[in-house]
């Protein structure tokens, strides 16, 4: 199957933080950007954007998305109260999940995951491991998938990806109790436990 992810700049936040950024191409055109998903992704795809602009590109999604979310227990504090702790995610699709045999994902099953915000990774919006792995679990992907990070910044969902394929062809009880323990840096613990 094949899967996307966008994590764009989101609406009106473009210059400010990368316009210093090799990729950088001005604002994006979230309709052009959501009819691509649409039309190149029919397995699944997952967009994320911020919680003002939420209503706005909803508007312009297919019927049966689903709203997720991501709640950061530490985030940054605007000028803004009550501040903005979560991002919704948009999800359409993904492979249909099997609950009458043993599974083991960990983070997948809820529609919301708890995941502080990362810090000094090279670049504003660099997603933490937690999400990354939140978000293969909720699109079902399997080894032989295939996963497009359309904006990859940082590159950490792309390297995460790869990773957590690695790891779901072993029993994966280490990533169980990594997330059972809400560690933020995952590969790390795992990788110390070695």
């Amino acid at each position: 199957m094949k899967f996307a992810y966008a994590d764009p700049p989101y609406i009106g936040q473009s210059k400010r933080h990368y316009k210093d950024h090799e990729d950088y191409a001005g604002e994006v055109n979230h309709q052009e950007l959501i009819d691509r998903l649409v039309q190149e992704y029919p397995d699944g795809w997952a967009l994320s954007l911020s919680a003002p602009t939420l209503k706005e590109i909803l508007n312009m999604c297919p019927d049966d998305v689903r709203v997720m979310v991501w709640v950061k227990p530490f985030h940054a504090w605007k000028n803004i109260r009550p501040s903005y702790g979560y991002e919704p995610v948009i999800v359409r699709g993904g492979r249909k999940a099997n609950f009458r045999t043993e599974d083991k994902k960990v983070l997948g099953y809820k529609d919301w995951v708890s995941a502080s915000i990362t810090m000094k990774k090279g670049l504003t919006g660099a997603k933490p491991e937690r999400f990354c792995i939140w978000l293969f679990e909720v699109l079902n992907v399997r080894p032989g998938d295939t996963l497009d990070d359309l904006f990859p910044g940082t590159s950490v969902v792309s390297e995460m990806y790869n990773w957590y394929i690695d790891q779901y062809k072993d029993v994966a009880t280490d990533l169980k109790e990594a997330t059972k323990l809400n560690k933020q840096d995952i590969r790390k613990y795992i990788e110390e436990k070695k």
